[in-house]
């Protein structure tokens, strides 16, 4: 089970990015899970002791595809969604 927590704007050369997080947590005890793989734009992070991992894309993108991953577990592929300027997700 994932989840895609609230975005959070951040400013870079000249371009308004949104930072947001996806933490992982395991669907029936809720407890997060290190490690897993998460893929977006062919970048592939793992999360971290709290099952979370941070991504920065332009606001205003729709990620076509965002896929979660972890030996033992069913691979979750979430598509198409939006960050808008005002930072959520669609």
């Amino acid at each position: 089970d994932e989840e895609v927590v609230s975005p959070k704007s951040v400013e870079t050369e000249k371009e308004t990015v949104s930072e947001f997080t996806v933490k992982v947590t395991e669907q029936y005890t809720n407890v997060p899970l290190k490690l897993a793989s998460v893929t977006l734009f062919g970048q592939t992070l793992q999360t971290d002791s709290e099952g979370k991992v941070v991504f920065t894309v332009p606001k205003n993108t729709t990620v076509s595809q965002l896929t979660v991953s972890m030996s033992g577990y069913r691979t979750i592929e979430i598509e198409k969604y939006t960050v808008f300027e005002d930072n959520r997700l669609d």
